[in-house]
């Protein structure tokens, strides 16, 4: 083998230095505006490099990250304002920096962050819409288990599924909204004009969110019984458990016909691929 050749500490330092320097994160003014805070670059990385053009890679980076984050979060950018969502973005970033080269896993502790930070952790809705678009964006990249597909199942296998524990695919989620959240995003993503999207407005909602068999994002509208007996089984209950939970529940006029209802509710997510076991 050919030895290797160890770097000289001074190109470690540089490395060190020129990192820190790039991910310094920007000072937002009042008005929205930032600057790069090139004061806090180290001195010995403007001793090889002028503080402005060590600001262009500064500038850089943090546009990119800021890209990704608001094509990732429309909805979130709409109700925070574009300014007030970089500065956020800028704080989450500074208390979580990446650490992963795949900008997929740039948002994992945003959910965290906003439970953790003033001020939005007071706003449900803000939370609530970051939740949302990070099990859409999870769900396009979530990786795939072997599907559940009753008909292949032996006679015997059959007859005792009611004790069978299915658990949703990882590309499969549910999303209890307490704003019409989903549909504000869906006609953010259409609108030519933004600002003529109304703000979310109050209106209960249950959904299922998956990637497609085509790989695209999908969501569909849930009944609060669909949404129970789905929730039942992400939870781990087994199958009767799960549906005497839903029946449990029921207004007596409906439980004559929740039988044939959730068998098919089964049969349709079946055909969607969402389950594994």
């Amino acid at each position: 083998m050919p030895k290797q050749i160890k770097p000289p500490a001074s190109l470690k330092v540089l490395q060190r230095d020129f990192g820190s320097a790039i991910s310094e994160p920007f000072e937002f003014g009042e008005s929205g505006a930032f600057r790069c805070q090139t004061e806090r670059y180290a001195p010995e990385l403007l001793a090889q490099a002028e503080a402005d053009r060590v600001a262009v890679y500064n500038r850089q980076y943090w546009f990119r990250l800021l890209t990704v984050m608001q094509e990732e979060y429309p909805l979130l950018e709409q109700m925070l304002g574009i300014d007030a969502f970089n500065q956020m973005v800028s704080a989450y970033l500074d208390c979580y920096p990446p650490d992963s080269p795949s900008l997929n896993d740039l948002a994992n502790h945003l959910l965290e962050f906003l439970a953790e930070h003033e001020p939005w952790r007071e706003d449900l809705a803000v939370c609530q819409a970051a939740e949302l678009e990070t099990i859409l964006a999870g769900a396009f990249i979530a990786g795939e288990e072997p599907g559940f597909d009753p008909l292949a199942l032996s006679e015997g296998d059959r007859a005792a599924i009611g004790s069978r524990v299915l658990r949703l695919q990882p590309y499969a989620a549910l999303f209890r909204e307490e704003w019409n959240l989903y549909k504000t995003r869906a006609m953010l993503k259409l609108a030519e004009d933004r600002e003529a999207v109304p703000d979310p407005a109050r209106e209960v909602g249950w959904w299922l969110l998956y990637r497609d068999q085509s790989g695209r994002q999908a969501a569909e509208a849930l009944s609060a019984s669909q949404y129970q007996l789905l929730a039942a089984l992400a939870a781990g209950h087994p199958l009767d458990q799960a549906i005497s939970r839903v029946e449990s529940t029921a207004k007596e006029q409906d439980r004559a016909q929740l039988g044939s209802s959730i068998q098919g509710w089964f049969a349709h997510w079946v055909q969607l691929g969402i389950w594994t076991v």
